[in-house]
């Protein structure tokens, strides 16, 4: 299959690539790109098009401050790419199209240049696994909930020991809801960043994840869920939404 490529990303395009792939998710949303644009981050991007129908695409930032500061950062660990409509990406030969795709994006912005990748979920081989690129393989995965289906279908996913967890949290009184207040935001912060610091391990700056927190529950895409004992907040999980799917990136208590 020929496809033409187009660094002149249109957010229309961009858009209707989404709604026809089944494994699109916040992560690949213009809308988390606007964010990490707002606040510093530098977006490299590409657009592939059969017979000028828009059918796959690849973003990346940047990053200019933050942990992975000088390094483009392609995907997350819950969302990789590239992403291709359905129709595309489930052909037999899915894989070479989608390593074509990447060969390109990789000729436009990483030659010489270190990264971080994360592939799509769907696929057997990449482009990037060549030791030449020197890119270390991710195999990180993330719990998404499908929202679609039926409240006694997730209860029963959760597990016996989840649901001993959840009637053992009722029976001491604890409940949830959503917590969107800035004073929450705060408190959520400083456990996260606690627990960051005791375990060594990198984490997102007060000023980056306040203007996360702010755009999203902003623009609908995301909630700051809290766990109160009585009066007192005593976990959070910041849940991001697109379509019908759920999963939580940032979590404290």
């Amino acid at each position: 299959m020929r496809l033409d490529y187009s660094a002149d990303i249109n957010r229309a395009d961009w858009q209707a690539i989404l709604r026809q792939a089944d494994t699109a998710n916040v992560f690949h949303a213009p809308e988390y790109f606007d964010l990490q644009t707002q606040i510093g981050h530098g977006l490299v991007s590409l657009c592939a098009y059969a017979e000028g129908e828009p059918v796959g695409v690849i973003a990346g930032y940047r990053n200019q401050f933050g942990y992975h500061a000088g390094l483009i950062e392609i995907g997350t660990k819950s969302g990789g790419w590239p992403v291709m409509i359905d129709r595309l990406d489930r052909l037999p030969d899915a894989d070479e199209i989608k390593n074509a795709f990447l060969a390109e994006f990789a000729r436009r912005y990483l030659d010489g240049q270190k990264f971080v990748f994360y592939p799509c979920f769907r696929m057997k081989t990449c482009v990037f696994e060549d030791p030449a690129r020197g890119c270390a393989k991710q195999l990180d995965a993330t719990a998404f909930i499908d929202l679609t289906l039926d409240e006694s279908v997730l209860w029963k996913n959760l597990g016996d020991k989840g649901r001993n967890m959840v009637r053992s949290a009722q029976k001491q009184g604890v409940t949830v809801r959503i917590a969107n207040e800035l004073r929450y935001f705060e408190q959520f912060y400083e456990c996260y960043q606690s627990l960051a610091i005791q375990q060594g391990r990198g984490h997102i700056g007060y000023d980056e994840l306040r203007a996360k927190f702010e755009a999203f529950t902003r623009n609908g895409i995301g909630d700051l869920w809290a766990a109160f004992v009585g009066e007192r907040a005593a976990a959070f999980a910041f849940i991001w939404k697109y379509k019908r799917n759920i999963n939580y990136v940032y979590q404290s208590s």
